[in-house]
C-alpha cells in the first residue's frame, strides 16, 4: 500500500515537472531566448557590469526572478513592456535635446568668462596649498555661473603652481569642454 502512494506521488511529481518545463519552453520561445535557464528583462536603473536604464538583457533566471526584478532593478520585457520602452526613449530623446541645448549655451557663456584665481605664494611660483576645482568653481559663481563642482575635473587633481591651466567641464554627457583659467599671486 505504501510502495503504490510513493509510486503515484513520484509519477505526479514527474508530470508535473513536465509541465513547468513546457511552460518554461513557451515563455522562453515568446520572450525570444532558446534556453529555458535565461530570461530577458529592461533595467530600470544603472547597474555596474549589467547595463544601463533602458537596456534590455539577458540574464539568468535565478539573478533575474530573486534580485533584479524584486529589488525594482528591472521588468520582464515582454512586448507589451518593450514597446513601453520604445515610446519613453522617443519622449527622452526629445528632453534630451532641449538639455543639450541649454548646457551648449551655458557652454559658451562659460568659454567667454576669463577667470584668474589668487591664490597665496611662497618662493616664486610655488603655490601655498593647492588650486582644485572647488576654487574654480567659486570663481565661476562669482561670476554668475553656477554649476556642480563635481562637473569640473583638473587633471593631476590640484594644482601647486602659477601659471595657465584647463580644466574639462562636463554640463552633459555629451557636452565636454576645456575651460581655460589662470593661477595668479594674490596682492598683500
Amino acid at each position: 500500500m505504501c510502495l503504490k502512494m510513493v509510486k503515484s506521488y513520484h509519477r505526479e511529481l514527474l508530470i508535473s515537472a513536465k509541465r513547468n518545463k513546457e511552460s518554461c519552453h513557451c515563455l522562453s520561445k515568446e520572450l525570444g531566448t532558446s534556453r529555458c535557464y535565461k530570461m530577458k528583462v529592461i533595467l530600470l536603473e544603472n547597474l555596474k557590469k549589467i547595463g544601463s536604464i533602458g537596456e534590455v538583457i539577458e540574464v539568468k533566471r535565478g539573478f533575474g526572478r530573486n534580485f533584479l526584478i524584486p529589488n525594482g532593478s528591472a521588468i520582464l520585457a515582454t512586448p507589451s513592456a518593450k514597446k513601453v520602452l520604445a515610446e519613453n526613449i522617443k519622449q527622452q530623446v526629445v528632453k534630451d535635446k532641449k538639455v543639450i541645448d541649454d548646457a551648449n549655451k551655458l557652454a559658451k557663456k562659460i568659454n567667454s568668462l576669463e577667470i584668474k584665481i589668487k591664490a597665496k605664494v611662497g618662493e616664486g611660483v610655488k603655490l601655498f596649498g593647492s588650486v582644485n576645482n572647488i576654487n574654480v568653481q567659486k570663481e565661476l559663481a562669482e561670476s554668475g555661473v553656477e554649476i556642480d563642482k563635481k562637473s569640473i575635473m583638473i587633471s593631476g587633481n590640484n594644482i601647486k603652481q602659477t601659471g595657465k591651466y584647463t580644466a574639462k567641464i562636463r554640463l552633459h554627457r555629451e557636452v565636454i569642454f576645456d575651460f581655460p583659467f589662470e593661477v595668479v599671486p594674490e596682492k598683500k
